[in-house]
């Protein structure tokens, strides 16, 4: 009989969930068609302890998030745990190791982002510098390594755009020349998904970094952002774009917008995200003078008309988590520029519903735009 996890009191609960297991690792493969961190990582847990109690604790938190099914605690029991065993193995990483360690920070700063406010300090992170050495260090032999790591490799690409967003500064890590070679025009369809992430991180890098009064980068950026959009498969193309209807047969406030795939609708979204960005820091936008007020009045526009759209999106395909967290992200850094009252109800139910669903903490953006709101 092969080994296993001891369904113990503590543990019973996921070895018996296998299914909600899955499901929970397989927002790690948002671009990936394989689905390797919802497949192979729980396979591989089971020879690897820190990658086990590293699902544990994403596990019981989610849980305690949702639901209220398991004690807090002990989410915190095989956190430690797991930080006890994986912060020693980062300062000497083996080659044959590589692959579960990688897992497992992914999988572990999960945990650690759900586990505070959105606009808190990062004080809980305690492995995240080892996680980018990490990523850094093994980069540049991307081209050559398993489809796990790859997959490790553009999940942990998606958390630094949240940890760039949650605190204002330039991505720690980016994706190599190496990770992006095979992004071409005749890419595989879910590499275009990949495509979108760089593009994002390179936008982030650009708006918190020193460069960030630099016109010329500001147009490169721009045109490569449009030059996806252009060039991107038809297969990311909206199945449906329908604009929907009150009771009173009014215009709503969202459209009903449906792509075809999860890394679809992920794509458009740090696409979007990135038009967001780039709206607000466009370098050329005028500080002073008469055309300052009627300049600002297009920006609002622009970036209202983005955060329905990419809103709609998330609306639009609930149970895919990576939609909803870039727009939770698009909200937080401007949704004091949404005006409409009812879009605003919406944005506040889609809020609420990324917290209870997926678990992500957005009370604190939810109090911080209804005070900004009121005022």
């Amino acid at each position: 009989m092969p080994k296993g996890v001891a369904a113990s009191p503590r543990n019973r609960w996921v070895v018996e969930d296998t299914p909600f297991l899955s499901a929970h690792l397989s927002r790690f493969d948002l671009c990936d068609p394989d689905h390797h961190f919802a497949i192979q990582i729980p396979v591989r847990a089971r020879l690897y302890p820190p990658l086990m109690d590293a699902i544990l604790a994403l596990s019981a938190r989610h849980k305690s998030l949702v639901g209220n099914e398991v004690d807090s605690l002990v989410a915190s029991h095989y956190y430690q745990r797991c930080l006890s065993i994986l912060i020693p193995e980062l300062d000497s990483v083996h080659h044959d190791s590589v692959d579960d360690l990688l897992a497992a920070t992914i999988v572990l700063r999960l945990h650690e982002e759900l586990d505070g406010p959105f606009s808190g300090l990062e004080t809980t992170y305690h492995h995240s510098i080892g996680t980018r050495a990490l990523l850094q260090n093994q980069a540049s032999h991307i081209s050559s390594v398993s489809g796990l790591r790859r997959a490790a490799f553009w999940a942990g690409m998606r958390q630094e755009i949240y940890a760039s967003i949650k605190r204002h500064r330039p991505p720690a890590i980016r994706a190599s020349a190496e990770m992006l070679a095979h992004l071409g025009p005749l890419a595989m369809d879910s590499a275009w998904a990949e495509s979108a992430v760089s593009h994002c991180l390179n936008v982030l890098d650009f708006c918190f970094g020193d460069e960030s009064m630099n016109a010329d980068l500001y147009d490169i950026l721009c045109e490569k952002i449009m030059r996806w959009e252009v060039e991107r498969p038809a297969s990311y193309d909206p199945l449906c774009f329908d604009v929907r209807r009150d009771s009173n047969n009014e215009t709503n406030t969202s459209w009903d917008v449906r792509y075809h795939g999860d890394w679809h609708a992920s794509a458009w979204a740090y696409i979007l995200l990135a038009r967001i960005l780039l709206v607000i820091h466009n370098p050329r936008q005028p500080r002073v003078g008469l055309n300052r007020v009627s300049a600002w009045k297009n920006v609002l526009k622009e970036v209202h008309s983005k955060i329905k759209l990419l809103c709609s999106i998330a609306q639009c395909r609930p149970e895919t988590p990576g939609p909803s967290l870039v727009a939770c992200m698009a909200v937080w850094l401007a949704g004091d520029m949404v005006e409409d009252p009812p879009e605003r109800r919406r944005i506040l139910e889609l809020l609420a519903r990324t917290e209870a669903v997926h678990g992500w903490p957005t009370q604190d953006i939810c109090a911080e735009l209804e005070g900004l709101w009121e005022g």
